[in-house]
């Protein structure tokens, strides 16, 4: 049941077969050689740019071919993967061009193909698989925003990025994040989440701490004191793409037998899954409108074949006794 998440990055090495074997699908001069590179653009994080020496794409080109290059590009890595994430996705609509052996900050901006791009390899590849990233220098880059809510590709958001220093008017919490988001607490250009804690303002801790306790119920944490509910909350929000339409639930059995794997079945949907059993107590993973804190009856639900009797209860947490707001027998 583990799905694995590849990443693409969005240039190719220069000395690479991808280049040598379609040369004319790179932005090479009469020598071979790379009169522009690749870069990111000056930023709040980086005031001299970045150059990643990479040659650029000749889109026009590209589009000849509709795109095959690409295609099989991405279906390699679809084979081997069952999502996908473009690094670098906004490069897709606008890229950083770097006169060879300049300065980033001697560099200009162009247009990359953008919609057409999708709508081409819409036709072999399913976007459902992929996920963008979309952490561009440009903000917002309208044209990208529209491209990914018209394909629905998820973007990301960023956990230490998007968590204020100052006030929480400046940013919206985790929990009122809009759709389709894929939430980090990082990526590869950012500290361990050990680190950036330990290093970070300590108004940007003070709100972290805040928001965490202040959803703590939401967050469906088991054990607090070992801050596992960051971990819950991030698995959560990236397998659901940021909208929490399912949670952690933890439950004691009252009677029944269950086992890691059953399934809870409402009228023959699926609405959860058991992911773990220690004893009599379960975790199980709820659709959240089955769920309800208001309704004290304690009503029967199926697994699988096996109709079970249980409340929302914890070892830690035995007066707890929320239940399922939902007759399934």
């Amino acid at each position: 049941n583990i799905k694995i998440l590849g990443d693409i990055p969005i240039y190719t090495s220069f000395h690479s077969c991808d280049v040598w074997l379609n040369r004319e699908l790179f932005e090479l001069d009469e020598n071979n050689d790379m009169p522009y590179v690749a870069g990111a653009a000056p930023d709040i994080f980086t005031a001299s740019g970045q150059i990643w020496d990479n040659p650029l794409y000749a889109w026009e080109k590209h589009k000849e071919q509709n795109y095959k290059f690409w295609k099989h590009r991405l279906k390699d890595c679809l084979n081997k993967y069952d999502l996908l994430r473009i690094d670098h996705f906004g490069g897709l609509f606008k890229f950083w061009a770097i006169p060879r052996d300049k300065i980033g900050t001697e560099g200009h901006w162009r247009d990359g193909p953008g919609q057409d791009f999708l709508e081409s390899i819409s036709s072999e590849i399913n976007l459902d698989n992929l996920l963008a990233e979309d952490l561009f220098a440009i903000n917002p880059l309208v044209e990208m925003d529209k491209a990914r809510e018209k394909f629905q590709i998820p973007g990301l958001k960023l956990l230490n990025q998007r968590i204020p220093h100052d006030s929480w008017d400046d940013e919206a919490p985790p929990n009122k994040w809009e759709y389709n988001f894929a939430a980090y607490t990082g990526t590869h250009d950012s500290p361990t989440l050990k680190q950036w804690i330990a290093e970070t303002s300590e108004g940007q801790r003070s709100n972290l701490r805040e928001y965490l306790e202040n959803n703590l119920q939401n967050l469906q944490a088991i054990d607090w004191d070992k801050g596992c509910y960051i971990g819950q909350e991030i698995t959560a929000r990236m397998k659901y793409r940021a909208l929490l339409k399912k949670q952690i639930y933890n439950f004691k059995i009252i009677s029944g037998k269950i086992k890691i794997g059953d399934k809870l079945i409402v009228k023959d949907i699926i609405y959860g899954e058991v992911l773990s059993k220690v004893n009599e107590y379960i975790i199980c993973m709820l659709k959240i409108d089955l769920v309800s804190k208001k309704n004290e009856k304690k009503e029967s639900i199926k697994f699988n074949n096996s109709v079970t009797r249980f409340t929302n209860a914890s070892p830690r947490n035995k007066k707890n006794e929320n239940v399922i707001n939902h007759t399934v027998v």
